[in-house]
């Protein structure tokens, strides 16, 4: 199992290549800004707690999805 975390500027391709990524390992691919954004949608109100929230979901997503053997990409 492997665990790749893109990271670099906006607009380089990091989630492109995540996907990407995720269809050859095959992977579970979770994209940080796509749990930030749910989490806004069942509106939560637009924070720096909203956004470090998405994280430790995302975070806690790999940890379980890792545990079970799956190759994670967090985008």
């Amino acid at each position: 199992m492997a665990l790749i975390a893109m990271a670099g500027l906006p607009g380089v391709g990091k989630s492109t290549i995540a996907r990407g990524l995720a269809e050859r390992f095959p992977g579970v691919l979770i994209n940080v800004d796509d749990v930030a954004s749910a989490l806004v949608r069942a509106e939560f109100e637009r924070s720096f707690a909203t956004g470090l929230a998405g994280y430790l979901v995302a975070e806690q997503v790999a940890r379980v999805n890792l545990a079970l053997g799956s190759h994670v990409i967090v985008d």
